[in-house]
């Protein structure tokens, strides 16, 4: 074969051959890039698939907590309601049961407070009626004359307990459930107090 022509079909091999090259260098290069880009999407969506997860189980255990929160808030309100409830029970059986001396220094201390000026008539229920003696009487109307006032006792009335002071206008109700009920918001606000002054110790 011609030597010129040897070298042409050469060169042009070798150029062919180092194409062929470049254009699978190239392919592997694009190959490359392209794995590369696939697995940093691949982390980058693996990371954000993480931090939904992390962020639907914060918001999760946040609602939780909440959800606790208000529900022990609702147990301890109820609780201490509840507690209140058998305070203002306790105060009105502790009264009711109130014999002799204690008694009579009650009814005293009660006329003096509630009863208004001019002649007013105690009104006590069946049992009770006994137990106000004319002594007692006079002892608690030489407190009240110098204020203008004087009460007499009337007959007997239907109710339970405590006396009604009964005027030509106005009768003054001085049972002992309308007093303590009457009281009720002044006993729930100390009860509150020595509750919640627990709660934060």
């Amino acid at each position: 074969m011609d030597t010129g022509l040897e070298k042409i079909l050469k060169k042009i091999e070798e150029e062919c051959e180092a194409e062929v090259k470049r254009i699978i260098d190239a392919a592997t290069k694009e190959a490359d890039e392209f794995y590369i880009d696939a697995e940093k999407e691949a982390l980058s969506q693996k990371e954000k698939r993480l931090e939904k997860a992390k962020a639907d189980s914060e918001a999760r255990i946040s609602i939780a907590k909440k959800t606790f929160e208000l529900e022990k808030r609702n147990m301890l309100l109820k609780a201490k309601n509840q507690l209140i409830d058998e305070v203002v029970e306790m105060a009105l059986k502790r009264v009711r049961d109130l014999q002799g001396d204690d008694y009579l220094s009650l009814v005293k201390k009660l006329i003096l407070k509630h009863s208004l000026k001019g002649e007013g008539v105690l009104r006590f229920s069946e049992k009770d009626l006994p137990r106000i003696t004319d002594t007692f009487l006079n002892k608690v109307n030489s407190m009240l004359k110098e204020d203008g006032k004087h009460v007499v006792k009337g007959e007997s009335i239907d109710i339970k307990d405590g006396f009604v002071i009964e005027y030509r206008d106005v009768d003054i109700n001085c049972t002992f459930e309308a007093l303590i009920k009457g009281m009720e918001e002044e006993i729930r606000e100390q009860v509150y107090r020595v509750l919640f002054q627990e709660d934060n110790e």
